[in-house]
């Protein structure tokens, strides 16, 4: 019988080795039937995908050809293969799937989605020649913009908004009314919403159903009140009629009468301890020396004690629905405009014929749950037999709903698919991931088909650092539960079932492997003691770097942005002072934030200028843009703000082209205009800001060719979306990583700091719950959403807040974990100490508690120091070879204008109305020159002009002909013979972050020569220099033998620096 695998894959378990394994088995079984075709692989990033079929083909390339591989004994033994016939079987699988790579199905969940849904583009209302849509956000504020254009015409969606602004400022939150109801409706690409029915997005989006539900509410909600309101006030008329005041009673004004009058008031409702204990027991009612005693008891025999239990039995009858009430009535307006933008959305996307690729799971389910599976494969035009699926505790509950039908047929066909998660790394929630579908549903769905398997060794991990985190985070859940437990009187055990299996072993080649852990707990509060932390960091660091390791071994990982940028401010600062001797190298997610580089700063600094010449605003923002941070000239922009309103005066400080042509520079497409801006400030001579510069080119250029190319435009997306763009960084950089550890699942470092170990387990921001119940008149909408707050545990709505709450802890331990077991070789944590713990509420809290409270961990506790130490910091074995002070990157290997670069690409010099022939030429030929390593390579250089477009056709023979004739001259002959290590266009990183990038340098044994190319027809004083600082470079760099030389090639020309 077949049967669903679900493979429980923790950190480092070598879960890419078995998915590989698993899926060589099937490819290799009847290996000729071509197998590849009828598996799909999925997992839920590109880069996933990518290394997935790298490690695939390159086992199969390994055994085709007889190199050791991992799994050669495996298919030997499964398969009876000889030696011979595992090669020839090899041989023929690479072959069939490289001849046949488009069904080589590994992609992404999207991707497979998306080619499902073009197969039933009819069957769902698309057009053929639809678009797919990546960003919901964009749609949303276009559809936002349209629903506020309709406001004069819509009297009631007006109300709803002036009600949700009423309630922001009654809760006293500051609002922007159009990015309130654009972060709310983010909601309508939430699983919850989109399982609403369209019966029901009808009945909401009726004005007088709305209006009749809330009344409806609102009379729950007054009722209530006004119940409780009178029999108050019969209490209070009982006291005062009896000659007694809130003083008189024990408590005074503190004492349970108040609540009489907190009740009359309408304040408060429900009833404090003090009056609970007041109920039936006369003693709680007067003090022992009170002189009010005997009118007291009389008032209490009465009817003033029978008052208080007929309020108390109203109150525990009637208060869940006013709080259930009260909680939807608040939000009821929130529904409906979120209804109504969601209308807009779906108007907007049909008109402009999109596909939002957000809507691709839930448009797969009405396909698949309304079609036989052949018939899906039939209009895919592929049939997919075994199935598999990495990382499935990130997949959501439509994802798998459209997967089930899919496994579900494969299953009862006798073919056996494969899922491979682990609960504990699952910390992608707010995309709509559900950890219980791997911890329960799967195994509900497949009862009879349904084996698991646990992959218990850690593959990445010393032994201590196993060690460490298999005793830790078995105390850590235990602690959790029991206080997830004891917060809400339950007894509950799923925490601790999503750590059933945390304990790894220790493979064999790894037993004798060491492993250091560091938890230093720090006094003060969250200000001070994190203060201590940013003077600790750098000095640890330091000792690191002592010991020999190398920076890019050093990763910091951080709970969100804001702390990553204080750690980068500490570092920045250490590199300022002289207390170090290393200075830190960084790499983090703000420091790859092109809206940082100066460059990126100026251009937008300059098209703000340009669309508002008169206003002295941006005057001073551009000025202080070139000045300071451009030019690096503080003294003369200081000077300049004392003219800051004299236009002429500022203008001189400015380029003269930039002055002159300003008019004519306004006429020009976005695109053209920031080229133009590029050249005018020379800001392809900033080496260190070449890839921000770049990065920012193709920005406006993807903007200009999908969205209006004017200015202003511009300028407001670049406000609400732009900024978020990133260059990418190179991983073999020597330098500090500082990732979010979001960002670094997935990933491994030898050595792991986490600065700030203290957030909290619940759910610090307000976000929205989408309940469900079957209770009357509040089921007339079966689908509501309610803000999550603690007020939710005495509503109709408690179970949601329960299980949200206890996700929200099992998040964060994820959090924990995940941060926990990226190290490889050792581990440091900086925390708050806890002088009492009342409650579990922070990740701190259980740190504290596991290393103070168990015996696991005793040992290892300096009670003194407040640290935790398990292990000791090993020096690096050898010495690592220093690092080159200029790091050479191969990512920006051209010496083509920032400018003329994607010109190029686009197979056009011409398009630059800037461009004169000389430069043309020039380009031309560093272009052909940049792909020239020997002789040999000229006609193939020449040739790849031609069929890219960039040279005619009819040039080929005399510009082969005359490139032959000068090579045949000595020394260029010499230059391009095979003996030599040539390297064109290479970058050389300096010290400072700027870039140099010589045209030709080849090195031979510890000889070096460096040639420029020059092709116009003027000799400078410049390129000496400029070739002298290339001597100085690469010397530098350990070539004591260098040379340089200046090819003028027009003038048949060659100085020798």
């Amino acid at each position: 019988m077949a049967n669903l695998k679900v493979y429980n894959a923790s950190a480092g378990s070598g879960k890419t080795f078995k998915l590989t394994e698993e899926y060589l088995l099937l490819i290799f079984k009847n290996y000729q039937q071509k197998k590849y075709r009828n598996i799909l692989a999925v997992t839920f990033t590109n880069k996933a995908t990518e290394e997935m079929k790298t490690r695939i083909i390159s086992e199969i390339y390994k055994l085709s050809i007889g190199k050791i591989s991992g799994y050669e004994n495996l298919l030997k033994q499964t398969y009876h293969f000889t030696n011979d016939d595992l090669k020839i079987a090899a041989k023929f699988v690479l072959t069939s799937i490289l001849h046949d790579y488009s069904r080589f199905n590994i992609s992404t969940i999207d991707s497979f989605f998306q080619l499902i849904i073009r197969a039933f583009t009819r069957e769902i209302g698309l057009q053929a020649a639809f678009n797919v849509e990546l960003n919901d956000h964009k749609i949303l504020e276009k559809s936002v913009d349209l629903l506020f254009n309709t406001l004069d015409e819509n009297n009631e969606l007006l109300k709803w908004l002036i009600e949700f602004s009423d309630i922001k400022i009654q809760d006293g939150k500051s609002w922007n009314l159009k990015n309130d109801i654009i972060s709310l409706s983010t909601e309508i690409f939430n699983e919850s919403f989109k399982s609403i029915t369209p019966e029901l997005l009808d009945k909401i989006q009726n004005k007088n159903f709305i209006k009749e539900y809330y009344d409806k509410l609102a009379l729950i909600e007054k009722n209530f009140k006004s119940t409780l309101s009178e029999y108050a006030k019969q209490a209070i008329d009982l006291i005062e009629k009896s000659g007694l005041s809130k003083d008189d009673f024990k408590g005074k004004k503190n004492g349970f009468t108040n609540y009489f009058y907190k009740i009359y008031e309408k304040q408060d409702f429900k009833p404090t301890q003090t009056v609970l204990n007041a109920v039936n027991n006369i003693e709680n009612w007067y003090t022992k020396d009170s002189e009010k005693i005997v009118e007291i008891s009389e008032i209490y025999h009465n009817g003033l004690n029978q008052k208080l239990i007929q309020i108390i039995d109203i109150y525990n009858s009637q208060s869940v629905n006013y709080n259930s009430a009260k909680a939807i009535k608040k939000n009821l307006f929130t529904l409906a405009i979120i209804v109504d933008v969601n209308r807009k959305v779906r108007e907007y996307v049909s008109e402009n014929n999109l596909f939002l690729l957000s809507d691709a799971a839930k448009l797969l389910n009405q396909v698949i749950s309304g079609s036989d599976t052949p018939f899906v494969y039939e209009k895919i035009g592929n049939t997919y037999k075994n199935f598999m699926i990495d990382e499935f505790q990130d997949t959501s509950t439509i994802q798998w709903g459209n997967f089930k039908n899919l496994i579900s047929n494969s299953l009862s066909e006798g073919n056996n698919c494969l899922l491979v998660g682990d609960i504990k790394q699952s910390i992608y929630r707010w995309r709509n991931s559900d950890w219980n579908l791997l911890a329960n549903q799967v195994q509900y769905d497949f009862a009879t088909n349904f084996e698991k398997q646990n992959l218990s060794h850690n593959w990445r991990s010393n032994k201590n650092i196993i060690l460490f985190n298999n005793h830790f985070f078995a105390n850590a859940s235990n602690i959790l539960q029991n206080a997830y437990n004891a917060q809400n009187n339950l007894n509950d055990n799923t925490i601790n079932s999503a750590y059933e299996n945390i304990v790894q072993k220790i493979p064999e080649q790894n037993i004798n492997s060491a492993g250091y852990i560091n938890f230093t707990f720090l006094e003060g509060e969250n200000s001070l003691w994190k203060a201590k932390v940013d003077e600790k960091i750098p000095e640890l660091i330091n000792n690191l770097l002592e010991k020999n390791y190398k920076q890019k071994e050093i990763t910091i990982l951080v709970r969100n942005r804001s702390e990553g940028n204080r750690i980068v401010d500490v570092l920045l600062g250490a590199n300022n002072s002289d207390k170090f001797p290393h200075k830190f190298k960084i790499i983090s997610d703000e420091s790859l934030y092109i809206k940082n580089s100066v460059s990126v700063r100026l251009m937008l600094a300059l098209l703000r200028y340009m669309q508002n010449t008169n206003d002295n605003f941006y005057r001073v923002l551009m000025i202080s843009e070139y000045l300071k941070y451009v030019k690096n000239n503080t003294v003369l922009f200081e000077s300049s703000m004392q003219k800051i309103n004299d236009k002429s005066s500022i203008e001189s400080i400015l380029p003269p082209d930039f002055i002159l042509q300003q008019n004519d520079l306004l006429k020009l497409p976005l695109y053209d205009l920031v080229e133009k801006l590029i050249l005018i400030f020379d800001l392809k001579s900033i080496g260190r800001e070449t890839p921000f510069v770049i990065t920012f080119q193709g920005i406006v250029f993807d903007y200009v060719n999908s969205e209006k190319s004017d200015i202003n435009s511009f300028l407001k997306w670049w406000e609400e979306q732009g900024s978020l763009a990133t260059i990418k960084a190179s991983e073999s950089q020597d330098a500090i990583r500082i990732l979010t550890i979001h960002k670094s699942k997935g990933l491994e470092f030898d050595v792991v700091l986490i600065p700030y170990l203290d957030w909290t387990l619940n759910q610090r921001h307000t976000h929205i719950l989408w309940c469900e119940t079957d209770v009357e008149p509040f089921n007339e909408i079966n689908k509501l959403p309610i803000f999550y707050t603690s007020d939710l545990v005495d509503t109709i709505f408690s179970k949601y807040y329960f299980d949200e709450q206890q996700k929200s802890f099992v998040d964060n331990l994820n959090l924990m974990y995940v941060a926990f077991t990226r190290a490889k070789e050792q581990l440091f944590a900086f925390l708050p100490i806890k002088k009492k713990i009342e409650d579990i509420k922070s990740t701190s809290d259980i740190a504290w508690s596991v290393v103070n409270q168990h015996s696991d961990f005793s040992q290892f506790w300096n009670k003194q120091e407040n640290i935790f130490e398990f292990g000791e910091i090993p020096d690096k074995k050898t010495k690592q070879i220093e690092e080159n002070s200029e790091l050479q990157l191969s990512i920006f290997n051209s010496n083509i204008n920032i400018y003329d670069k994607l010109r190029l690409k686009f197979n056009s010099l011409e398009i630059n109305s800037f461009t004169n022939p000389e430069m043309k030429f020039g380009n031309e030929m560093h272009y052909l020159f940049q792909n020239i390593k020997y002789a040999d390579d000229i006609v193939t250089a020449v040739r790849r002009m031609i069929h890219e477009g960039k040279i005619s056709k009819n040039k080929e023979s005399e510009i082969i002909k005359e490139l032959e004739t000068e090579f045949k001259n000595e020394p260029i002959k010499s230059w391009f013979d095979n003996s030599w290590e040539v390297l064109n266009e290479r970058s050389i990183l300096l010290k400072n972050g700027d870039i140099r990038r010589p045209d030709r340098v080849i090195v031979k044994d510890n000889q070096a020569i460096c040639i420029d190319y020059k092709f116009g027809i003027t000799e400078r004083k410049s390129y000496i220099n400029q070739l002298n600082d290339y001597i100085s470079f690469l010397k530098s760099m350990g070539y004591k033998n260098t040379k340089a030389y200046i090819w003028y090639y027009s003038l048949k020309k060659i100085v020798e620096v």
